[in-house]
């Protein structure tokens, strides 16, 4: 099965430590109405964020492009311990993984900034 996944508020309001407001999802969607709405969600056509953004994530020339805001470092995740990072203090957005390790699977992109929050794509199938 391919399984997307979501972030949410999951609020608990717990004295000293602000738990609102952490995480959502960035839907891409032809309009705001709810049936637009819907579709691009059961299209998997969303990211979850805690606030950096995923601007693109496509697959060319062998490799798999990431545009992003400013990021601290940027993740390429796959199956088992398949995973490629870069990292850096200037603040990247754009990076190139090769695709050549996540073949015949899949990989899912985690974007981290210098607050430390993150962003996650659903899984990128290459099968």
């Amino acid at each position: 099965h391919r399984i997307n996944a979501y972030a949410a508020d999951d609020a608990h309001f717990v004295a000293g430590r602000p738990d609102s407001f952490e995480a959502w999802v960035q839907v891409r969607a032809e309009s705001a109405d709810p049936d637009s709405l819907l579709a691009a969600l059961k299209a998997g056509q969303y990211y979850s964020s805690q606030g950096p953004e995923i601007h693109d994530i496509s697959v060319r020339n062998g490799s798999i492009v990431v545009r992003c805001s400013e990021a601290r470092a940027v993740y390429a995740a796959g199956r088992g311990s398949v995973a490629r990072s870069v990292a850096s203090d200037d603040g990247l957005t754009e990076y190139s993984f090769p695709l050549a390790p996540f073949q015949g699977s899949y990989c899912r992109i985690t974007v981290l900034d210098a607050e430390g929050r993150r962003a996650w794509s659903n899984p990128i199938w290459l099968t």
